[in-house]
């Protein structure tokens, strides 16, 4: 059993206990004026002003400080923490579930099928599971005591979620990922510059992927005065250079952009030197695969994913403690104002 505070800042009011203090300490006594009738010739005599520093009403001093008290408790928003009260919030389960749009529609998932929660619950239906995620940790924060959760439903394409977004969650909310739907399908092109005899074709090359297969499809179109490599020599050399450049045409050239330029790489001597030179050029690489069709591998949703943990009672609600608090400010009240009154 323990006491918490929903808004322990509070408590700075209590600093105004000092103002009763002062004003106690600081109050002068009125006097009566009794006149004597054997003192009236002698001679006023104006004495020292003195101040006495002492409480005159200590019993009132001690109300007014407890209402200020009170007052700063009642702000700060106590809880008494009982195992009872715990073993309540923690048995009921509140859950925001952010699903991909193409599940919903999905006919194969029906409604039955998505995750419910056996406490309250919450649907966010969006293409951005990173805003989904932060929707849904604002929804759960505003939520009374619950153990709280984040399940994420989708086919899950790897660039969807980062380990940034997930950091960005609280501390004690549990997030946990149930894959389901088909990726959608990626499609990339890819050109590329090929001699085939004497004729210089450009190739382009279509890749689909999808979660279950990968098609290619390829098309070309001869180009009546392409280039695409001009290897620059000497006019000795220049046969030879044209040689060079015929056999690196024939092995392929990757392109950047459907209208390439020609690109100028110096002659060396040399058809590897000549290729590398080329290749730095242009794009190379062979990984056609697209992240919009590959998904988040499981070791890393599983190192992502985490158990809704008890509720600690940090969410601004209010149960009856602050209540009763409350009531004790407007006891002392009655009291103090039936002290100032009473008989001296």
């Amino acid at each position: 059993m323990g006491i918490a505070w929903l808004a322990p800042a509070a408590w700075w009011l209590g600093a105004l206990v000092a103002v009763p203090v002062a004003v106690h300490l600081l109050a002068r006594q009125r006097r009566r004026p009794v006149r004597f009738p054997t003192l009236r010739f002698v001679e006023a005599a104006s004495a020292p002003s003195r101040r006495h520093w002492r409480v005159r009403d200590p019993g009132l001093l001690a109300v007014r400080s407890a209402i200020l008290l009170a007052l700063a408790a009642a702000l700060a928003g106590p809880m008494l923490v009982t195992s009872g009260r715990q073993a309540r919030w923690d048995a009921r389960l509140a859950r925001a579930v952010v699903i991909a749009p193409e599940v919903v529609a999905a006919p194969v998932v029906s409604d039955a099928e998505l995750p419910e929660s056996d406490g309250i619950g919450r649907r966010f239906v969006t293409r951005d599971l990173a805003g989904g995620l932060a929707d849904a940790s604002a929804w759960l924060s505003a939520q009374g005591p619950h153990r709280r959760e984040i399940v994420v439903v989708g086919p899950l394409p790897r660039g969807a979620l980062t380990s940034a977004d997930i950091l960005a969650l609280p501390a004690g909310l549990g997030l946990r990922f149930e894959r389901t739907g088909a990726l959608a399908a990626s499609t990339r092109e890819q050109m590329a510059a090929l001699l085939v005899g004497d004729t210089l074709w450009r190739v382009t090359e279509s890749v689909t992927l999808d979660d279950a297969s990968t098609t290619v499809r390829e098309k070309g179109r001869a180009l009546e005065r392409g280039r695409v490599v001009e290897a620059t020599a000497g006019v000795a050399e220049q046969p030879v250079a044209e040689a060079a450049r015929r056999a690196v045409l024939r092995r392929g050239v990757r392109l950047t952009s459907p209208n390439d330029v020609p690109m100028s790489a110096p002659w060396t001597g040399s058809v590897a030197a000549l290729a590398a030179a080329v290749d730095a050029r242009h794009a190379t690489s062979d990984d056609h695969a697209s992240d919009e069709a590959m998904a988040i591998d499981d070791a890393t949703l599983a190192g992502w994913a985490r158990p809704a943990s008890p509720y600690g009672a940090s969410a601004p609600v209010d149960e009856g403690d602050r209540r009763a608090v409350w009531l004790a400010v407007l006891a002392l009240l009655a009291l103090e104002s039936w002290w100032r009154r009473r008989p001296a």
